[in-house]
């Protein structure tokens, strides 16, 4: 039987469709109501001439719910268990191994380039007190986490966190010297280098290509199990982007540009805040909680008359 190696093709949709199908998000509460997110207040931003790439964007954009959150955080940690034992292990092993995995593992959390309170990581270190379930004792600062390596702890270290874009945060979190409890400048990058047996694991909900590939490349002896990948293709402005039928594809760019130059958005290089998204990866997500800095600026703008689609909370 032969596989065909065709490409996917992303299907034209019209506004009515779209429209239908975010007023049905909201009635069964996947989406939350208008003063959060706001799709049709979003499209009065666009010209007539523009409403078609408005709707294919609008028809792309992903939002995860707490209860979605939830279940892909569970999945995000049951996935470590893939890396912690042999295949093939009989059943009773693997309950008795992964228990054991479960009642010892450490869980930190991973900060931005700017580490504070209001850190997402910090969400998802409570979930897994909540819905793992592991003990408070189990949860630890990344300070107090590389205080107990720095002292030879070899337990399991899980780094939770809701979404890697460019790989960034994790890699500061991952490199940043942290002066530990005892006073020692330190970080992840060289305590774990000498604890003999550790093994370390990043649990995003959800990670890019691009994220991957930077961590496989710059954080040697992490182990990334995320609980879903997003390739390049999910980028808006990828030249064989997901979210553009064919006769759009090659006029998206020019629309981004052009809608975001007159909404005020500026541009910053790929710098947070840039109409393109941190890193210019131009996605079209968001979390019931956050809009990861990837995301592209035009659906959270909300200056010079423009209505946002969604309000960051």
């Amino acid at each position: 039987m032969s596989v065909s190696t065709r490409p996917i093709q992303t299907p034209e949709v019209t506004e009515h469709f779209v429209r239908s199908k975010c007023n049905y998000f909201i009635d069964v509460a996947l989406w939350p109501l208008a003063t959060r997110l706001d799709p049709s207040g979003w499209l009065t931003n666009f010209r007539p001439d523009e409403m078609g790439h408005a709707v294919q964007l609008l028809n792309a954009f992903i939002y995860l719910s707490e209860p979605v959150v939830d279940q892909l955080f569970v999945a995000a940690f049951q996935g470590v268990s893939r890396l912690v034992f042999p295949k093939n292990e009989p059943l009773r092993r693997v309950q008795a191994t992964w228990q054991k995995f479960v009642d010892t593992v450490k869980i930190t959390h991973v900060t931005g380039e700017r580490p504070s309170n209001a850190d997402s990581g910090l969400i998802f270190a409570r979930k897994a007190r909540d819905l793992i379930p592991v003990h408070e004792d189990q949860i630890f600062s990344p300070e107090s986490a590389l205080e107990s390596l720095l002292k030879g702890d070899n337990r399991p270290l899980v780094f939770v966190d809701d979404f890697c874009g460019s790989g960034n945060q994790f890699y500061e979190t991952w490199t940043r010297e942290y002066e530990s409890l005892s006073h020692l400048v330190n970080s992840f990058a060289e305590a774990t280098v000498s604890v003999r047996g550790l093994r370390v694991f990043y649990c995003p909900l959800v990670c890019t290509e691009r994220g991957s590939a930077r961590i496989t490349a710059e954080c040697p002896g992490v182990n990334l199990a995320p609980a879903h990948f997003l390739a390049e293709r999910y980028g808006a402005l990828a030249a064989d982007s997901l979210i553009w039928p064919d006769r759009f594809r090659s006029s998206a760019s020019s629309f981004l540009e052009t809608v975001s130059a007159r909404a005020g958005i500026p541009d910053l290089n790929g710098d947070v805040g840039d109409w393109r998204g941190f890193r210019r990866l131009a996605l079209a997500i968001a979390f019931n909680h956050s809009v990861p800095d990837a995301t592209l600026p035009l659906f959270t703008w909300n200056r010079n008359g423009w209505r946002p689609l969604i309000r960051k909370p």
